[in-house]
Parts: structure tokens; sequence; C-alpha cells
């Protein structure tokens, strides 16, 4: 899946859900840098929407970790590349 980031560019990656557990994995564009969130718990409905917003917030946090939005905010988190 493509989504595009707040920083600009855009993510690549893949999700799943098992019963009471989700995973959406991000990629950049260069593969540079990587993120997996895994996250867990119930509800329906629009908590499970509001839940979904929040776990792709963390992906596109953690991918534009050490990059200025457009809005030219700060970074909240700080990453390690593994390369």
């Amino acid at each position: 899946m493509q989504q595009p980031l707040t920083c600009g560019g855009d993510t690549w990656g893949h999700g799943g859900d098992l019963e009471g557990f989700t995973v959406r994995t991000g990629f950049s564009a260069d593969g540079r840098r990587s993120v997996v969130v895994v996250a867990n718990g119930t509800g329906s409905g629009e908590q499970l929407l509001a839940a979904e917003r929040a776990v792709r917030g963390l992906v596109d946090r953690a991918l534009c970790a050490g990059t200025q939005d457009i809005a030219g905010s700060r970074p909240s988190a700080t990453l390690h590349n593994s390369r």
C-alpha cells in the first residue's frame, strides 16, 4: 500500500489484522527507513477508525522523524537508521 507522508513523499507498507491485534509497516521510498507498529485492543465502529488513524499516525511520525514537515514544525521523535 502506498500512503502519503505529512513530511512529503510516500510510504510503502502492508498491514494485517487478527482478532485483537493490528500490525502496520512502513518503508521510505529509498528503503533507508522502516517501521513496524503493533497494537492490540478491541472495539468497534468509531473506536476502530480512531485506532487506525492513530497507528497510521505513528508510522508517519516515525518515517518523518528528523525531517521538517510542510508546516515546518519540529519532529517529535528521533530514530536511528539501521544503515
